[in-house]
């Protein structure tokens, strides 16, 4: 007896110490131990004994789960990005974007890397080679690939890839908060990984061991998996979208899982759907940080099975040829913010639960689109002809005359071929933006009242 009393006296002061329930079982224990032995016959003693240590697995269990796995992430204070919080080669911590639309390595910013030399070691075979965004393939940067696997940690969790790179990430993407970008290894595709934006925390644990938790929606995905990199996620969802004017129109789609996208839901110009919010007058047109780009964003409602909501929008890209995107249909991450998120990578299923404190995050530099040109005339004859303006009321240069096919010569007595991003900021400044025109081989002037009241983020 006494060399069981010795025991648990053990386990109250090595183990479990996160526990309350696990410390008032084995004190309960202690103090049944103390008692004289003929208070309790040798068959309650069994049954009493199995049962609290019963309790004391689970508690322990529990404790364990919580403060071991829930690791804790942040959104950029600059762009709207989700960062999480890594260790590289055991003691260099940095913050990394979670991307699992890069279906590839990790690439870290060689800033970052300056910084710790250390990341580099000289005999690591490389090679040199040119990458882009597939939201802005006109934008390269030279890349240098490192073929021996990083040493990346997510919390205590090993992320595996068998290669990385170094590259300018921060004038790539324009962020400046991250230290480069990762996705999901492909070394993970027995797992489940848990995004929960109720508490914004990331899990990882074994899929053998997880059962879905009830009040999830379960959806199909399809993972592709990249030998030595990482894996890119398409889940199934029948999604009925509600315009402002009432109009439905459902999306019944593979969507590709794109958490290094902000947005909520993605159209591309190759998407059926498309022409169904053409009509739509209601857009906000916003400009993309790439010279003559633009999306249109819609306030929607959505349904999916029993659940539904009006807080969602929905971004179209109708320029053609434009991005390198692969897929039609994406979901970003306001869309996945609006729920707590599995992904069990080894049954290929999505677990969805509504939550109620959805916040949107929001690009805070994001600007109204006015009107953007043709690139291809710009560049073989540097002439500045406009290919699209946005059509609603809000914009004041659609408002003040000017349309596709006007030729822009100049903005208050500059230049439009010579003018700097300095001067433009400066047009903004006064009361009209006086633009020289060709019009049908006719020269106008087309004065546009600036709107200093116009909104900045979105």
């Amino acid at each position: 007896m006494r060399n069981l009393e010795t025991i648990f006296s053990q386990l109250r002061n090595t183990i479990c110490e996160t526990s309350t329930l696990a410390q008032q079982t084995i004190q309960s224990i202690l103090r049944q131990f103390r008692k004289p032995y003929h208070r309790m016959e040798h068959k309650h003693w069994g049954i009493y004994l199995l049962c609290s240590l019963a309790v004391l697995h689970i508690s322990c269990d529990n404790a364990n789960k919580v403060e071991e796995k829930h690791i804790p992430f942040e959104f950029g204070e600059e762009a709207p990005r989700l960062l999480i919080p890594v260790t590289l080669q055991d003691s260099i911590p940095a913050k990394l974007v979670l991307d699992t639309g890069i279906g590839g390595t990790p690439l870290l910013d060689s800033a970052f890397v300056s910084q710790h030399p250390s990341l580099v070691p000289e005999d690591i075979p490389s090679r040199e080679c040119v990458s882009s965004s597939a939201w802005n393939p006109t934008y390269t940067t030279k890349i240098t690939s490192y073929y021996a696997p990083l040493k990346l940690k997510l919390g205590e969790s090993p992320m595996d890839f068998g290669n990385w790179g170094v590259g300018n990430y921060r004038k790539l993407v324009n962020e400046n908060d991250a230290d480069g970008i990762t996705g999901i290894p492909s070394a993970d595709s027995t797992k489940v990984w848990e995004l929960n934006f109720e508490n914004n925390y990331i899990t990882i644990q074994e899929a053998d061991s997880f059962k879905m938790p009830k009040g999830y929606m379960q959806f199909s995905m399809k993972v592709v998996t990249y030998p030595a990199g990482g894996m890119t996620i398409h889940v199934n969802l029948p999604l009925k979208v509600q315009t402002s004017d009432g109009d439905t129109v459902t999306i019944y789609r593979d969507f590709f899982v794109d958490t290094g996208a902000w947005n909520d839901i993605i159209l591309t110009s190759e998407a059926s759907e498309l022409a169904f919010f053409d009509n739509k007058k209601d857009a906000v047109w916003i400009a993309t940080p790439y010279n003559g780009l633009y999306t249109r964003n819609h306030e929607v409602k959505v349904s999916l099975g029993e659940y539904e909501d009006d807080s969602f929008r929905v971004t179209t890209y109708d320029h053609k040829h434009k991005t390198t995107v692969s897929s039609r249909y994406l979901i970003g991450l306001n869309f996945l913010k609006h729920f707590n998120v599995y992904f069990d990578f080894q049954r290929k299923v999505m677990g969805l639960k509504p939550i109620s404190n959805f916040e949107r995050i929001i690009d805070k530099h994001a600007r109204r689109y006015h009107m953007g040109f043709n690139m291809e005339i710009i560049t073989k004859q540097q002439r500045f002809i406009v290919e699209t303006i946005a059509d609603n009321k809000e914009n004041n240069y659609y408002t003040a005359g000017l349309r596709v096919g006007d030729e822009i010569i100049s903005a208050n007595g500059i230049l439009w071929k010579d003018i700097t991003p300095e001067q433009k900021e400066t047009l903004y400044q006064g009361d009209f933006i006086r633009f020289k025109i060709i019009r049908d081989g006719k020269n106008m002037e087309i004065p546009v009242p600036v709107n200093k009241n116009e909104p900045i983020g979105y």
